[in-house]
């Protein structure tokens, strides 16, 4: 792979994968956020994109909140969110990355952002193709902390998982991770891998821990997304980017304020194990059974059975 002056550019496999064939490559974007400077973090974007596709990249995923950094406040409200810094399917920053992922031919996933949708905003991550007439998918995140609640985020209603190439994986973010249900379920659907995403101002207490717990509990591979945070050009925070195997075990860390691209081969990604426990089939079951109850609430995706909804 060609070295940058910008960006490192690490395999934490290489040595495992060197004599294989490698069909595809995802990306983690170890990368700056500047606080409220989307016109920056938009450049970053374009340059890690070339980067990424230099280096025959599938998926680029981004850090958590990156087109404007954490900027959520007690004192900020649901309205400013929503006119100053929600994204919507149609908002410039959203179309200008679309342009250059499809330029450079790279898949990008926005870990998560604020999406508007009428007078309701959510926690949103996006996937935005690297392909002409795909259209952008997006996952809204269900389970919300407390001070998303108090500014009027709404939830999401769907467990939703994402593909690149020969592999399926699934967002969880912030305070999801208290839940294992929700992960169990997205393996339950054929999820092979989890991506973690942080908020590094507020994060959850003990994240760490706690993803090695749900690593053990749901006997997969789990990366977490990190990032540089900058605020008026002061390093505020870095999130480490991480990856765990499947007893919680972790096979890599970089906690480096140096920009750098994670290059990670998908086939060593892909889940070998998908055997399904009894304690998840039953909560699937409980769920459907409740879908059957309650005309709201509760309810199950399309035929195909990749999406799950819960509200």
């Amino acid at each position: 792979m060609r070295a940058n002056r910008i960006f490192k550019i690490i395999n934490p496999f290489q040595s495992e994968t060197s004599n294989n064939v490698i069909s595809s490559y995802i990306a983690i974007g170890h990368l700056n956020v500047y606080i409220k400077d989307k016109r920056s973090n938009l450049d970053v974007a374009r340059k890690s994109l070339l980067i990424a596709h230099e280096n025959y990249v599938d998926t680029l995923i981004l850090p958590y909140m990156q087109p404007y950094g954490p900027i959520l406040n007690n004192n900020i409200s649901k309205s400013t969110l929503r006119k100053k810094y929600g994204l919507s399917l149609t908002s410039r920053y959203l179309a200008n990355l679309s342009i250059i992922a499809k330029n450079y031919g790279v898949n990008v996933l926005l870990m998560s952002t604020i999406e508007k949708a009428g007078s309701k905003i959510y926690v949103t991550a996006f996937l935005i193709p690297g392909i002409i007439g795909e259209p952008i998918e997006k996952y809204r995140k269900i389970v919300l902390s407390n001070r998303e609640k108090i500014i009027g985020f709404n939830k999401g209603k769907t467990i939703k998982k994402f593909r690149c190439r020969n592999i399926y994986y699934s967002i969880v973010l912030d305070d999801e991770i208290l839940y294992p249900e929700l992960a169990k379920l997205s393996l339950y659907l054929g999820t092979d891998i989890l991506f973690i995403g942080i908020a590094p101002d507020y994060p959850v207490k003990n994240y760490m821990s706690i993803i090695k717990s749900l690593a053990l509990m749901t006997r997969s591979k789990i990366i977490l997304v990190g990032g540089i945070y900058y605020y008026e050009n002061k390093l505020s925070y870095i999130v480490p980017t991480v990856i765990l195997d499947q007893r919680g075990n972790i096979l890599f860390k970089y906690m480096s304020d140096e920009q750098a691209l994670i290059i990670l081969p998908t086939q060593y990604l892909i889940r070998k194990n998908k055997k399904i426990d009894q304690e998840t089939m039953f909560i699937y079951t409980l769920y459907r059974k409740l879908l059957r109850r309650k005309k709201r609430g509760v309810g199950i995706g399309d035929r195909k059975g990749y999406t799950y909804k819960v509200e």
